[in-house]
């Protein structure tokens, strides 16, 4: 996890690293990473402060995240 703060602006960057191997073993985890990005997203302290959440999803054995990987998600 990564945390970028603007000091002028005060916005704050959250890019979160993961691996999704076991979302599709275990749906129920699905569920409740679809609830947690759900409740960010809903969370008023976080969309007056956090300007973008980026998710990186890297399932590979390197620490390499590939564009085609990337979901990005914009609070507001």
């Amino acid at each position: 996890m990564v945390i970028r703060h603007g000091v002028h602006t005060g916005q704050i960057l959250l890019n979160l690293s993961i691996s999704t191997h076991h979302l599709v073993d275990h749906p129920q985890d699905e569920e409740r990473w679809t609830a947690l990005i759900s409740a960010w997203k809903q969370d008023a302290w976080l969309q007056e402060r956090m300007t973008s959440l980026v998710i990186n999803e890297n399932n590979g054995l390197a620490d390499v995240v590939k564009p085609e990987q990337v979901h990005m998600d914009h609070i507001r």
